[in-house]
Protein backbone atom coordinates (compact mmCIF):
# COMPACT_ATOMS: atom_id res chain seq x y z
CA UNK A 1 0.00 0.00 0.00
CA UNK A 2 2.74 2.48 0.96
CA UNK A 3 4.59 1.64 -2.26
CA UNK A 4 1.55 2.51 -4.42
CA UNK A 5 1.20 5.85 -2.62
CA UNK A 6 4.86 6.51 -3.29
CA UNK A 7 4.43 5.74 -6.99
CA UNK A 8 1.35 8.00 -7.20
CA UNK A 9 3.19 10.76 -5.35
CA UNK A 10 6.15 10.32 -7.72
CA UNK A 11 3.88 10.58 -10.79
CA UNK A 12 2.17 13.68 -9.41
CA UNK A 13 5.53 15.25 -8.60
CA UNK A 14 6.89 14.44 -12.10
CA UNK A 15 3.78 15.94 -13.67
CA UNK A 16 4.09 19.09 -11.56
CA UNK A 17 7.80 19.46 -12.40
CA UNK A 18 7.09 18.96 -16.11
CA UNK A 19 4.38 21.62 -15.91
CA UNK A 20 6.74 24.08 -14.19
CA UNK A 21 9.52 23.36 -16.70
CA UNK A 22 7.09 23.84 -19.58
CA UNK A 23 5.97 27.22 -18.22
CA UNK A 24 9.58 28.47 -18.07
CA UNK A 25 10.28 27.64 -21.72
CA UNK A 26 9.78 30.56 -24.12
CA UNK A 27 6.48 30.46 -25.95
CA UNK A 28 6.76 30.44 -29.75
CA UNK A 29 4.79 33.26 -31.38
CA UNK A 30 4.35 34.42 -34.93
CA UNK A 31 6.18 37.46 -36.30
CA UNK A 32 3.07 39.63 -36.65
CA UNK A 33 1.83 39.11 -33.11
CA UNK A 34 5.15 40.01 -31.52
CA UNK A 35 5.99 42.69 -34.10
CA UNK A 36 2.94 44.66 -33.03
CA UNK A 37 4.37 44.79 -29.50
CA UNK A 38 7.75 46.17 -30.55
CA UNK A 39 8.28 49.48 -28.72
CA UNK A 40 11.92 50.31 -29.47
CA UNK A 41 13.61 49.40 -32.76
CA UNK A 42 17.20 50.09 -33.80
CA UNK A 43 17.89 49.82 -37.53
CA UNK A 44 21.01 47.82 -38.36
CA UNK A 45 23.97 49.68 -39.80
CA UNK A 46 25.03 48.35 -43.19
CA UNK A 47 28.60 47.11 -42.66
CA UNK A 48 31.14 49.04 -44.75
CA UNK A 49 32.88 45.80 -45.76
CA UNK A 50 29.56 44.38 -47.00
CA UNK A 51 28.97 47.53 -49.06
CA UNK A 52 32.44 47.29 -50.58
CA UNK A 53 31.93 43.62 -51.42
CA UNK A 54 28.35 44.32 -52.64
CA UNK A 55 26.87 41.79 -50.20
CA UNK A 56 23.13 41.99 -49.72
CA UNK A 57 20.31 39.66 -48.74
CA UNK A 58 18.05 38.36 -46.00
CA UNK A 59 19.05 37.75 -42.40
CA UNK A 60 16.88 35.49 -40.28
CA UNK A 61 17.23 35.53 -36.50
CA UNK A 62 15.48 33.53 -33.79
CA UNK A 63 14.94 35.89 -30.87
CA UNK A 64 14.02 35.06 -27.29
CA UNK A 65 12.39 37.95 -25.44
CA UNK A 66 12.27 37.72 -21.65
CA UNK A 67 9.33 38.47 -19.36
CA UNK A 68 10.30 42.15 -19.16
CA UNK A 69 10.41 42.61 -22.95
CA UNK A 70 14.21 42.61 -23.31
CA UNK A 71 15.97 40.52 -25.93
CA UNK A 72 17.52 37.72 -23.89
CA UNK A 73 18.96 35.53 -26.64
CA UNK A 74 19.61 35.81 -30.37
CA UNK A 75 20.60 33.20 -32.89
CA UNK A 76 21.43 33.86 -36.52
CA UNK A 77 19.71 31.18 -38.58
CA UNK A 78 20.41 32.42 -42.08
CA UNK A 79 22.36 35.16 -43.84
CA UNK A 80 25.86 36.32 -44.71
CA UNK A 81 28.02 36.49 -41.55
CA UNK A 82 28.75 40.22 -42.01
CA UNK A 83 25.04 40.99 -42.28
CA UNK A 84 24.08 38.62 -39.44
CA UNK A 85 26.52 40.39 -37.11
CA UNK A 86 25.05 43.81 -37.96
CA UNK A 87 21.52 42.47 -37.47
CA UNK A 88 22.38 40.90 -34.11
CA UNK A 89 23.94 44.16 -32.87
CA UNK A 90 20.80 46.10 -33.77
CA UNK A 91 18.14 43.60 -32.65
CA UNK A 92 19.91 43.11 -29.31
CA UNK A 93 18.81 46.71 -28.55
CA UNK A 94 15.14 46.16 -29.45
CA UNK A 95 12.53 46.32 -26.68
CA UNK A 96 9.05 44.82 -26.59
CA UNK A 97 6.03 45.18 -24.39
CA UNK A 98 5.88 42.14 -22.11
CA UNK A 99 3.78 39.24 -23.39
CA UNK A 100 1.26 37.79 -20.96
CA UNK A 101 -0.25 34.33 -20.67
CA UNK A 102 -2.95 33.85 -18.03
CA UNK A 103 -2.11 37.33 -16.70
CA UNK A 104 1.53 36.37 -16.09
CA UNK A 105 4.46 37.73 -18.10
CA UNK A 106 6.16 35.02 -20.16
CA UNK A 107 9.24 34.84 -22.33
CA UNK A 108 8.60 34.27 -26.00
CA UNK A 109 10.49 33.14 -29.07
CA UNK A 110 10.01 34.89 -32.37
CA UNK A 111 11.57 34.99 -35.81
CA UNK A 112 12.93 38.31 -37.07
CA UNK A 113 13.65 38.77 -40.77
CA UNK A 114 15.72 41.73 -41.99
CA UNK A 115 16.57 42.68 -45.57
CA UNK A 116 19.91 44.24 -46.35
CA UNK A 117 19.73 45.78 -49.80
CA UNK A 118 22.33 47.94 -51.42
CA UNK A 119 20.92 51.18 -52.69
CA UNK A 120 21.67 53.40 -55.58
CA UNK A 121 25.13 54.84 -55.91
CA UNK A 122 25.35 58.40 -57.11
CA UNK A 123 28.54 60.24 -57.98
CA UNK A 124 29.03 63.97 -57.48
CA UNK A 125 31.97 64.84 -59.72
CA UNK A 126 34.52 67.68 -59.76
CA UNK A 127 32.32 69.66 -62.20
CA UNK A 128 29.42 69.64 -59.74
CA UNK A 129 27.29 67.13 -61.61
CA UNK A 130 25.34 64.50 -59.69
CA UNK A 131 24.77 61.33 -61.72
CA UNK A 132 23.91 57.67 -61.50
CA UNK A 133 26.62 55.72 -63.25
CA UNK A 134 24.45 52.60 -63.26
CA UNK A 135 21.51 54.23 -65.03
CA UNK A 136 23.32 56.99 -66.94
CA UNK A 137 21.01 59.67 -65.53
CA UNK A 138 22.22 62.99 -64.14
CA UNK A 139 21.07 66.25 -62.60
CA UNK A 140 17.35 66.95 -62.13
CA UNK A 141 16.46 63.83 -64.14
CA UNK A 142 17.46 61.85 -61.04
CA UNK A 143 14.61 63.27 -58.96
CA UNK A 144 11.81 61.09 -60.42
CA UNK A 145 14.11 58.06 -60.24
CA UNK A 146 14.84 58.58 -56.54
CA UNK A 147 11.37 59.66 -55.40
CA UNK A 148 9.56 56.99 -53.39
CA UNK A 149 12.49 54.55 -53.24
CA UNK A 150 12.92 52.71 -49.99
CA UNK A 151 16.52 51.64 -50.42
CA UNK A 152 19.60 53.56 -49.38
CA UNK A 153 21.06 56.13 -51.72
CA UNK A 154 24.81 56.50 -51.39
CA UNK A 155 26.33 59.70 -52.74
CA UNK A 156 30.06 59.56 -53.34
CA UNK A 157 31.51 63.04 -53.76
CA UNK A 158 34.77 63.55 -55.59
CA UNK A 159 37.52 64.97 -53.36
CA UNK A 160 37.70 68.08 -55.52
CA UNK A 161 33.95 68.50 -55.97
CA UNK A 162 32.68 72.03 -55.30
CA UNK A 163 31.24 71.87 -51.79
CA UNK A 164 28.69 74.67 -52.28
CA UNK A 165 27.26 72.94 -55.35
CA UNK A 166 27.03 69.64 -53.47
CA UNK A 167 25.25 71.37 -50.61
CA UNK A 168 22.81 72.97 -53.08
CA UNK A 169 22.14 69.66 -54.85
CA UNK A 170 21.44 67.92 -51.54
CA UNK A 171 19.01 70.70 -50.59
CA UNK A 172 17.17 70.21 -53.91
CA UNK A 173 16.92 66.45 -53.34
CA UNK A 174 15.63 67.02 -49.81
CA UNK A 175 13.08 69.59 -50.99
CA UNK A 176 11.74 67.01 -53.47
CA UNK A 177 11.56 64.47 -50.62
CA UNK A 178 13.94 62.08 -52.34
CA UNK A 179 16.32 61.98 -49.35
CA UNK A 180 15.90 62.50 -45.59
Amino acid sequence: MARSHLICLGLILCGALASIAQQRQPIRVGGNRQESKLIHKVEPAYPEEAIEKKIQGWVILVVTVDEKGKVAHLEGVEGHPLLVQAAVEAVRQWRYLPTYLDRKPVSIMSTVVLLFRLGSRLVFDQKGILRSEEEGIEGDALIPQLKGRLDTVIIQASADAPYRMLEKQLRVLKDHETIC
